[in-house]
């Protein structure tokens, strides 16, 4: 059906065994009401305008939206084809109230494949169920439910659960610089690969600014290694960074959060998160860019530090709560470098009930060791001799000027 406006009211369909796509190159694609399972191919394939409301699409091996994914194989049972898949005129993708239940792809994006940076894609009120890539290969196995490389990406209500994916076990959004990616009221549950030696990043965001709230992530499952993202894989080259109002829990194997700025001095947010973290060897934030961390709580079991910033990074914690074994190391804060850059990195501490800081400072192995600041009780030895010193100067200079003014009085 080409070139077509189409609008689906209150449809059942199943038991798909067309040889091609059902809808493919519609003008725009409107499906309300309507419930499709068990088909072989996608349901919309290169349409420009798509509109998904109130719909069911369940128990499928292949996507149920596929646009400019480019030389798509097609294939039911032993019909294979290859059609091209690019569209220069793609205009939107707004769904609402819908559930994705039981989709296979073997390509990225189990249940949406969408790729289009001229244009913005909403997604509300959604459930992504057993959505998976089941690609062997890592590359084109990402997005277990989603894969958008769209100008901007508004996610509100979602739910995604053992979804299946190599980079992105749910979703894989990636927008332009100068745009945004907004989420909120997002829950990311039992999310994992099949191989997994696979598994990372059930949350793989970028690349403008970013935005999520109220956004939970727990008991999703990743390979325990030096790159394993358990929580957030958020990067962004030119924006800023917010994640509030959130939990990571139970995130066993890998960092929860993975925040990357592209710029020197990029500003990184986190408010009130609520993070458990176990069995990991790895740090709970891992990030680069200037970090601050305010009302949160952190509870580690594992034997990770709880931060690791790159190079040129800063961190600052503000009123938050951090409960981990201290590591025979001692390395709470683990900064590590290779250029030992020490004005390169900076940790300041706000305690919960004080306004008092703490500052980390380096030592020679270029760690984050703990230093206390200087109260009455813990003054070096240099600054009692500096304030001593100080207050002697002051002295003489107020003797002398008493001196100088009973002189000139007496004259």
């Amino acid at each position: 059906m080409l070139g077509a406006n189409l609008t689906i009211y209150g449809l059942l369909l199943s038991n798909i065994y067309a040889p091609a796509p059902m809808y493919s190159n519609v003008r725009s694609l409107s499906m309300i009401n309507t419930k499709i399972r068990y088909f072989y191919n996608p349901i919309m394939f290169n349409c420009q305008k798509i509109i998904l409301q109130s719909s069911f699409f369940t128990n499928s091996l292949a996507s149920v939206i596929r646009v400019n994914s480019d030389l798509e194989k097609i294939q039911n049972r032993n019909i294979s084809t290859r059609i091209s898949d690019f569209s220069p005129n793609v205009t939107s993708l707004f769904v609402n109230n819908c559930i994705f239940s039981n989709i296979e792809s073997n390509e990225s994006g189990g249940a949406i494949y969408f790729v289009d940076t001229s244009v913005g894609v909403t997604i509300t009120r959604s459930t992504f169920q057993n959505c998976l890539t089941s690609s062997s290969d890592v590359t084109n196995a990402r997005g277990g439910a989603l894969f958008l490389n769209v100008e901007s990406a508004t996610f509100a209500g979602l739910c995604f659960i053992n979804c299946t994916g190599s980079i992105g076990q749910s979703f894989y959004v990636e927008t332009k610089a100068q745009y945004f990616v907004h989420l909120s009221e997002i829950s990311v549950i039992h999310c994992n690969h099949k191989n997994q030696t696979l598994a990372n990043q059930p949350m793989h965001i970028g690349i403008g600014d970013i935005t999520a709230v109220f956004v939970n992530s727990s008991n999703n499952i990743v390979t325990n290694n030096d790159d394993s993202i358990c929580g957030f894989y958020l990067f962004s080259e030119i924006g800023n960074i917010t994640v509030a109002y959130s939990n990571v829990l139970n995130s066993d194997g890998g960092s929860s959060f993975y925040f990357q700025g592209g710029v020197p001095h990029q500003l990184l947010y986190l408010s009130n998160i609520f993070n458990v973290t176990s069995k990991s060897e790895n740090p709970t934030l891992f990030f680069s860019g200037l970090l601050l961390v305010q009302s949160c709580a952190f509870i580690n079991t594992g034997s990770a530090p709880i931060v690791k910033p790159l190079m040129y990074s800063a961190v600052e914690f503000y009123r938050c709560e951090i409960s981990a074994p201290l590591p025979e190391s001692g390395q709470i804060i683990n900064a590590e470098s290779k250029f030992g850059v020490k004005d390169g990195r900076t940790l300041r501490i706000h305690f919960p009930l004080q306004n008092e800081c703490k500052w980390a400072g380096y030592d020679e192995d270029y760690f984050y060791t703990p230093t206390p600041i200087p109260t009455e009780k813990h003054l070096t030895k240099g600054a009692i001799a500096g304030i001593t010193i100080g207050c002697c100067v002051f002295v003489i200079i107020i003797t002398i000027i008493a001196v100088v003014c009973i002189m000139k009085r007496s004259d």
